[in-house]
């Protein structure tokens, strides 16, 4: 009975730490959304843009692919002036549109953030999977890191 109860104890000990501990990855993930987090353009609002939906780095994963944060619109103006509108702030805030690494759907810049180059992704993918909840031709914004 008493290696039972000593078995027992150890056991919890164990858990209770494991459950406390969070791996390197994690930590490096946790610090880098929370620099991102402060960008500005990580909480902007504008004129006919509706934020509908926001995802970020799942922090409970022990080993988190890195940290981003994705938010979704609804657009009430035209796709072409709500692009516009998102790289003119991200642009007065520091981030350099980066047209040589963009595509006919994503739009680049960059930023140091943290002592990192951030990357802004301005997605016009009507069909992102990030924003299937976004009614229209949605458009996503996601800040990561490369």
């Amino acid at each position: 009975m008493r290696q039972c109860i000593s078995g027992l104890l150890a056991c919890g000990v164990a858990v209770t730490l494991l459950a406390g501990c969070q791996t390197e990855s994690q930590r490096n993930a946790a610090r880098k959304l929370k620099e991102l987090e402060k960008e500005g353009i990580a909480t902007a609002t504008w004129d006919g843009l509706t934020l509908t939906e926001t995802e970020k780095t799942d922090l409970s994963q022990p080993k988190s692919p890195g940290a981003y944060l994705t938010r979704c619109y609804e657009l009430s103006i035209p796709h072409e002036k709500a692009v516009e509108t998102i790289l003119t702030t991200a642009e007065e805030q520091g981030w350099q549109e980066r047209k040589d690494l963009g595509t006919d759907t994503t739009i680049l810049a960059e930023k140091q953030v943290g002592g990192e180059v951030a990357t802004l992704h301005v997605n016009t993918d009507a069909t992102a999977p990030d924003c299937a909840n976004t009614k229209g031709r949605p458009l996503m914004v996601t800040l990561t890191y490369m």
